[in-house]
């Protein structure tokens, strides 16, 4: 996104949509798998908490330098979805403190 390679951009953020999202119909949706093979197999059966920060921070530069409001959507479409974690019913949690807003380490 800083080098201005949009399309490149879209075509990485399209893949990691495909293959490293969690389905909706899973406790972790909003979050991705933590490592995919190059064909897409997950295989870090997990998120890596500070991926979805790098998605949501790159969602959000994007969608100011291409005047593209999906970005944005999409951006706090992940947000929505980290924070409303319930671990104590799911064994999933949010992704920030609910004393501190300060992002954690999920598992």
């Amino acid at each position: 996104m800083q080098l201005n390679h949009h399309a490149e951009f879209d075509k990485l953020w399209r893949w990691a949509k495909i293959y490293m999202a969690y389905t909706e119909d899973l406790v972790w949706d909003g979050y991705f798998y933590w490592q995919c093979k190059p064909d897409g197999t997950a295989f870090g059966y997990s998120n890596a908490s500070d991926g979805e920060i790098y998605f949501v921070t790159a969602l959000l530069l994007a969608a100011d330098k291409w005047n593209k409001p999906e970005y944005a959507r999409e951006a706090n479409e992940i947000l929505e979805k980290i924070q409303d974690k319930d671990g104590d019913k799911t064994g999933v949690y949010s992704m920030f403190d609910k004393n501190t807003h300060f992002s954690t380490f999920v598992s």
